[in-house]
């Protein structure tokens, strides 16, 4: 089991760093209900954002142990589910 205490570079733990921004709050939420995983596309049209907030924000939500990317076929783009 990961330990969910990182710290930031602000010396916040990386836990409380994703889920106090309400658009990581919202992305962890979707993606609770995504079974098989979406993509950051399909994830920044179904939430209305900006691609690269999708991605920026799905990082900080990896680096806390919220978020994992899924297998998928060899070729294919990365697809995310909640933890």
């Amino acid at each position: 089991m990961r330990s969910h205490n990182k710290q930031s570079s602000s010396g916040e733990p990386a836990l409380r760093r994703a889920v106090r921004h309400p658009k990581r709050l919202e992305m962890l939420g979707y993606l609770t209900g995504e079974g098989t995983g979406i993509d950051e596309a399909e994830l920044a049209e179904a939430l209305g954002l900006n691609l690269s907030l999708v991605k920026y924000h799905l990082k900080i939500l990896q680096s806390a142990g919220l978020v994992v990317s899924v297998d998928r076929e060899p070729g294919a783009s990365e697809h995310y589910v909640a933890a």
